[in-house]
């Protein structure tokens, strides 16, 4: 049988990640916090309040993104870098990404630019060249 070990590597890569996680979760729940409560106190229309609570809080948000460099210093993409240069939902770029490799005339211009990449977490994950845009 064989035996797996964890070297003080692997448990120190788990604890960085742990940790992040735990930062992101936080200023998360902080935000909730403070989300609701702003959200109760503007006084103003509706679409105001909209306005406002979006200026706010977009700032605020985790900074986390997939982008990356391969072996060429050529820059690569993950969905979520896209959807914050092009002010669109990740999961409507997703979407979008799947119904276009799907479709005959774009699977063959798509393929070519989508790369799977191992993210921190040892995840696969697709990113894609900057002529995507």
């Amino acid at each position: 049988m064989p035996s797996f070990k964890l070297t003080a590597e692997y448990m120190n890569r788990i604890k960085t990640t742990f940790e992040r996680y735990r930062r992101i979760r936080r200023l998360i729940h902080k935000n909730i916090s403070d989300y609701v409560t702003d959200f109760m106190n503007f006084r103003g229309t509706p679409q105001d309040r909209a306005e406002y609570l979006e200026a706010r809080y977009r700032l605020r948000e985790p900074k986390e993104n997939y982008i990356t460099a391969d072996n060429n210093g050529k820059i690569l993409f993950h969905v979520r870098d896209i959807a914050l240069l092009t002010g669109r939902d990740p999961s409507s770029i997703s979407r979008t990404l799947s119904q276009l490799e799907r479709s005959e005339g774009w699977y063959s211009r798509l393929i070519p630019l989508r790369h799977e990449w191992k993210s921190a977490n040892n995840n696969s994950i697709y990113v894609y060249d900057q002529e995507n845009f």
